[in-house]
């Protein structure tokens, strides 16, 4: 539609579950460029979104708040602050933090210039609030990545850095599995629903790298290359045969690097460690993680983990603040099963550790 396209609309349908709308308010004329995140749910349209993130000026309902640490306003259901990170500076308002259609609206605070309106700063948000929405609804993002077979998903969890995406490559490659993310997943009863962020970058990489290290700067220009002059960002899901949607959950293996020649592993048995672990690689993740492109941005830990314990502060009763309780009950009702590894890697990864990996990953 006309209307959409002048005001940089996008829509995105994630499983049919919850439906988020993102305005570009502003004249910046890569938008369509840097917001290939969340590519593999983009469609034309959606309606009753569950979610609308506004980037632009506006005008802050910040009336009867109240200000916490000097500037973070704060009343039922809503958020608002100016921020910075690094020389990034930013308002934002959140209404729909407990109950409701979410509206979030951002606006850059720096000089108009074509870098910080284009930066897609939004992003933390995006996540952060799609993570507490998805978990009201009884959908768990946890970070993850996972890989699947005959419809039965084997989880990944660890930190970054682990060899998680490099690992999944070769599964996909060499024992034909079905890939379902390599960083974040999403868990409901006893099933992993797909969640692949930068599908786009990670099909490059499937077919281009032999893992996820880049051997030089010409292989790293070569896919920022294909990525930002690709033009058809919306990614259909029947274009990648190689992705499964909807899993039932089968095995949970953490993978984390060691200095060592050999590949270590162990079983884990106690319910409480496992699931004490995936709580504390979630946290780590969602206070550490600021942007999907921390090098432009600065942001070195993410705004919105401050956001709720902010909130929390205020509502200490309140469905945010009680998140992590309820993510630790909901996981421990999920994953019940028996077949949870821990496997620590060499320091550098190679495929030759696959051939012993595999029997405790394979399905």
């Amino acid at each position: 539609m006309f209307w959409d396209e002048f005001m940089k609309i996008k829509y995105y349908n994630i499983h049919d579950i919850f439906k988020v709308i993102i305005i570009n308010n502003t004249n910046c004329n890569f938008f369509e460029m840097l917001n290939y995140e969340f590519s593999y749910f983009e469609v034309d349209f959606v309606e009753n979104a569950d979610m609308t993130i506004n980037i632009g000026n506006f005008f802050p309902q910040n009336e009867s708040c109240y200000v916490i640490d000097h500037k973070y306003h704060i009343k039922n259901n809503y958020l608002y602050c100016q921020d910075s990170a690094g020389k990034l500076k930013w308002e934002t308002e959140i209404n729909g933090f407990e109950y409701g259609k979410i509206t979030i609206n951002i606006n850059s605070l720096e000089k108009q210039t074509i870098f910080n309106l284009c930066l897609p700063l939004y992003t933390f948000l995006l996540e952060g609030m799609l993570m507490y929405s998805l978990s009201n609804l009884g959908f768990h993002i946890i970070h993850a990545a996972s890989i699947s077979k005959d419809n039965k998903a084997v989880l990944l969890a660890g930190r970054g850095g682990s060899f998680k995406t490099s690992l999944v490559m070769d599964l996909v490659r060499e024992l034909d599995y079905k890939y379902m993310s390599d960083d974040k997943i999403i868990l409901h009863k006893n099933s992993a629903y797909s969640f692949p962020i930068c599908i786009d970058k990670f099909n490059f990489m499937l077919n281009n790298m032999e893992n996820e290290n880049y051997k030089n700067k010409l292989e790293k220009y070569t896919m920022l290359k294909s990525l930002l002059l690709e033009k058809d960002k919306i990614v259909k899901t029947k274009k990648y045969n190689f992705i499964e949607n909807i899993s039932s959950i089968e095995k949970l293996v953490f993978i984390s690097k060691n200095k060592t020649s050999k590949v270590k592993l162990k079983k884990i048995s106690d319910s409480e460690e496992i699931i004490k672990k995936l709580i504390e690689n979630n946290r780590l993740e969602l206070c550490l993680n600021g942007s999907h492109l921390p090098s432009l941005t600065k942001m070195r830990t993410n705004p919105f983990y401050r956001y709720m314990l902010e909130y929390s502060y205020v509502y200490p009763q309140s469905g945010i603040a009680k998140y992590w309780e309820n993510l630790t009950e909901n996981l421990t009702q999920i994953l019940n099963f028996n077949e949870v590894y821990e496997i620590q890697m060499p320091y550098k990864y190679d495929i030759k550790y696959l051939e012993e990996l595999k029997k405790y990953i394979s399905i």
